[in-house]
């Protein structure tokens, strides 16, 4: 299925600056909104009108200030456990710890894991 919207969640200016060049390309058509808060990312979501034919993309930052990927993943469940084979959520995280990126691949709702820069390949496959 198509994407039509894809969010990056990401307290970082530069990465949210350089993904949206990046991914834009890649995306006609498709809705994208950037967010340096999760609980921003949460209530756009919430506001959202989603039908069947709607497929999001996430990009999750793991390490924010306010709200981390793993509680942002925690509210979402929570929030929208009706509609969350809409979604496909994906850690963006500069964590190397084995260990972390296996408990997150491990949940439910998360499809991927990618490290910290990430590439031109890897948004491409993400689209694609």
């Amino acid at each position: 299925m198509k994407i039509t919207h894809a969010i990056l969640v990401d307290d970082d200016p530069i990465l949210r600056y350089s993904i949206k060049k990046m991914i834009n390309p890649y995306i006609q058509g498709t809705q994208f909104h950037a967010f340096a808060c999760g609980y921003d990312a949460l209530e756009y979501i919430q506001n959202m009108q989603l039908n069947d034919s709607n497929r999001v993309l996430i990009l999750l930052d793991l390490n924010m200030p306010l709200l981390t990927g793993v509680e942002f993943l925690k509210q979402f469940t929570e929030k929208f456990k009706d509609k969350v084979n809409q979604f496909s959520i994906h850690i963006l995280s500069s964590s190397s710890n084995p260990k972390e990126r296996k408990e997150l691949l491990n949940h439910t709702l998360v499809q991927g894991f990618i490290s910290k820069p990430i590439t031109m390949m890897e948004l491409e496959s993400l689209i694609a």
